[in-house]
């Protein structure tokens, strides 16, 4: 679930402009690898160096590292869900272990500045958290974030170098077509523009300008376009395929939109440029509630 940055002047890298979607589900065992998506070239190579078992978990991260936060392993009790974070450190490719988060949740949201992810809310087995977790990228460092309220889960959020936006997901009794902003400064909630369904289950990504909802639980093809600047609503393209508990990432001229519903390998691309859908190379397994995260997220390079 991804995230705008708003970076220029990193020297390209071969990693560069790479979609990553880590592990989920399934239906009926996890995925034990996560796949890198080439944006320029639509390939897919996978890798499988995992040390955990994730499925409802949240992607968040920069031009650096790849953060991929709580869920649970398939079939556990809440007892089992993790706060544990796997990092990704893109220069080597190589996966090691982050911070813990406060409280072990899975459906948990994600948005990240350059330097911040913030890991939002989640279902704890027992309540829908209010927790909001702060993610420093620089030296590896959680800490905690004023909460939001009312908890929820199975939100979607995006984010810029200036705010997280959170929309949707349900509170316990309601799915929600709400959007909350937090702007990363003063770590203050404020209550954004609604959208006009409500859902749960969507997927999310960014550019330097705008905020992309896609998918989710009620009408599945439907995309919605926040623009940061004015707080205003707007349609996007939909989707060709309508799914939920599907997940997204970008870079400055695309987002890539995988998986979902019945474990689908279904992948569409959406340009930014004349919101158009097309479809992209198929995943080599599918699943749903899977966790993603971009190498290049909405401002620098794709």
């Amino acid at each position: 679930m991804l995230e705008a940055l708003f970076q220029t002047g990193h020297a390209a890298v071969s990693y560069a402009g790479l979609g990553i979607f880590h592990t989920g589900n399934k239906n009926g065992s996890p995925y034990l690898a996560y796949d890198k998506y080439k944006f320029d070239n639509d390939t897919i190579t996978t890798s499988s160096n995992l040390p955990l078992q994730r499925v409802g978990h949240v992607g968040i991260g920069n031009w650096n590292v790849g953060l991929f936060c709580a869920g649970q392993t398939l079939g556990s009790t809440s007892a089992s869900y993790s706060l544990s974070t796997d990092k990704l450190t893109y220069a080597n490719m190589s996966m090691g272990t982050g911070s813990n988060l406060s409280t072990a949740v899975t459906q948990a949201a994600g948005a990240s500045s350059g330097t911040l992810g913030l890991v939002i809310g989640g279902f704890t087995g027992a309540i829908r958290s209010t927790a909001v977790n702060r993610y420093t990228f620089a030296d590896n460092t959680r800490t905690a974030g004023n909460g939001i309220s009312p908890g929820r889960t199975v939100g979607t959020a995006v984010g810029n170098k200036d705010n997280g936006d959170i929309w949707g997901g349900n509170d316990g009794s309601n799915t929600l077509n709400t959007t909350q902003v937090y702007t990363h400064a003063n770590g203050i909630w404020a209550a954004g523009v609604n959208i006009g369904t409500a859902k749960t289950g969507s997927s999310s990504f960014s550019s330097p300008t705008t905020g992309y909802f896609a998918g989710g639980s009620a009408a599945g093809t439907t995309t919605f376009k926040y623009d940061y600047a004015a707080g205003t609503v707007g349609g996007g393209t939909a989707l060709g395929a309508a799914r939920a508990n599907l997940s997204a990432c970008g870079g400055a001229t695309r987002g890539i939109i995988a998986g979902g519903s019945t474990a689908l390998t279904t992948v569409e691309r959406y340009l930014i440029a004349g919101d158009a859908v097309s479809s992209g190379t198929a995943l080599p397994q599918g699943r749903h509630n899977l966790g993603s995260t971009s190498t290049s997220p909405g401002g620098f390079s794709a």
